[in-house]
């Protein structure tokens, strides 16, 4: 083994099966990790994998020609019997699209899919994030909680936002209820 290539480790019960179609030179696992019997033809290479909207996806090479592959569509090609041809779309049970584990992955038909997911995907594929949904923030939902409640006992915009390293501005969009507008204070029982 050359000291550029890492030896694959190998998950507890994982298990590999070829991808269909591939003249045995992918191979994907339960677990949704896919190797590549092109350079190392004895042990495989890992491949990396890259995210379009969350879903994790890897190249392929099939008769010459490169193609990019959903990793759950592969898991579910090399695992999971489809219940009829109507069954064309996989998705991930916990909705969590980086989870490509076979025990979380369902054959729906386009009905199906559609009743299931209805507005999670369509927006989704929109770009429009789902209510309470946020990625890449400064300020933790917590952090808005604690915010909101020294808005209300009267403290300086100005002292709220040097504390918590953001903008004027920020701290007055928190306040209007234009940004964190679903994070309400918790009432007190009495």
């Amino acid at each position: 083994m050359d000291k550029n290539h890492k030896r694959i480790r190998k998950l507890d019960d994982e298990e590999w099966r070829e991808v269909p179609n591939s003249e045995g030179r992918y191979f994907v696992s339960n677990y949704g990790r896919v190797k590549s019997f092109m350079i190392n033809k004895t042990e495989g290479r890992l491949l990396t994998f890259s995210l379009v909207k969350n879903f994790r996806f890897v190249n392929l090479t099939f008769n010459g020609k490169h193609r990019t592959t959903f990793i759950h569509k592969l898991v579910a090609n090399a695992w999971l019997p489809k219940p009829s041809d109507k069954h064309t779309i996989v998705t991930h049970l916990d909705r969590n699209l980086k989870n490509n584990h076979i025990s979380n992955l369902q054959w729906l038909t386009p009905e199906e899919a559609g009743k299931r997911n209805g507005e999670y995907y369509k927006n989704l594929f929109s770009g429009k994030k789902l209510p309470g949904e946020r990625h890449h923030t400064k300020l933790k939902e917590r952090d808005i909680i604690q915010l909101k409640m020294m808005l209300e006992k009267g403290i300086p915009q100005t002292k709220i936002a040097k504390l918590f390293c953001i903008s004027e501005m920020q701290v007055t969009r928190i306040k209007r209820g234009e940004n964190w507008g679903d994070v309400k204070i918790p009432q007190k029982k009495l």
